[in-house]
């Protein structure tokens, strides 16, 4: 079986109705409430809000823009396949995540062997 190539440095959408997903350098998942929006800091400078919007899509509003050159790919509003908007953070850049804050909650990726906070 082969892995699959990573496309991007980091992707973050939503899930369901109350579920945000966080892809790549950090992995996560935040379990949110659908009738509230959430903040995210990522630690390349980028601020998004993301909401369960009442058209029943998940929608990403940049806020700040950091030096990971962050990209939101918009989810079209009629389709069922396709029920959330998306941060992309592409490959190639010099800026590595290092964490990520929600609400107060900071995300960071497992320490290898040997490295320092």
């Amino acid at each position: 079986m082969s892995e699959r190539k990573q496309e991007y440095q980091l992707k973050i959408y939503g899930r369901s109705d109350d579920l945000i997903e966080i892809e790549g350098d950090i992995y996560d998942e935040i379990g949110w409430h659908p009738d509230e929006k959430c903040y995210i800091t990522i630690s390349d400078g980028t601020v998004i809000s993301i909401e369960y919007a009442d058209e029943g899509i998940w929608r990403i509003v940049m806020l700040c823009e950091g030096s990971g050159d962050p990209e939101i790919i918009y989810a079209p509003p009629d389709d069922d396949d396709n029920y959330s908007d998306a941060l992309i953070l592409p490959l190639g850049h010099y800026t590595w995540v290092k964490w990520i804050i929600h609400s107060g909650e900071v995300i960071k990726p497992p320490r290898t062997k040997g490295e320092q906070t």
